[in-house]
């Protein structure tokens, strides 16, 4: 299957690591897609800050380091519900919530200035994640 392979229901990508990184543990983490300008793949690189609103940016659904290739959803474009990894301090998150994107990918109760890319469809029942489903990108308003 060609790597940019998107399919128009699901918006799920497959896309490669960046030479010699390690993305194993960057499941239900957000990554920034780019294209390989040699071959039609996409590259999903870790995030290292927070993203600007010209990244493509996928929600890492499945990684097979052994195949070499990985599955992530669009954000924003993916219209079901999506795994996603909490932050370390996430925020009091509960149904409804707001919930953002944090500078090494993972997602939060989103604060007042903050970009929310996504609502929490459930309270927490699994440690360390949560299930979200993707809102058109707004600011939360400053209280």
């Amino acid at each position: 299957m060609p790597s940019i392979n998107i399919t128009q229901t699901d918006a799920e990508v497959y896309f490669n690591a960046p030479e010699g990184v390690d993305l194993s543990a960057l499941e239900g983490c957000v990554v920034a897609l780019t294209g390989n300008p040699d071959i039609p793949e996409l590259i999903g690189t870790p995030l290292t800050a927070l993203p600007t609103q010209d990244q493509l940016l996928g929600l890492v659904t499945q990684i097979q380091p052994d195949r070499g290739t990985c599955c992530a959803v669009l954000v924003g474009m993916f219209a079901g519900l999506a795994k996603a990894s909490l932050a370390e301090t996430p925020g009091t998150i509960s149904v409804g919530t707001p919930v953002t994107i944090t500078a090494n990918g993972t997602w939060k109760a989103a604060a007042s200035g903050e970009t929310v890319y996504g609502r929490a469809i459930h309270n927490r029942w699994e440690p360390g994640k949560i299930e979200i489903g993707f809102v058109a990108q707004y600011q939360v308003a400053a209280a």
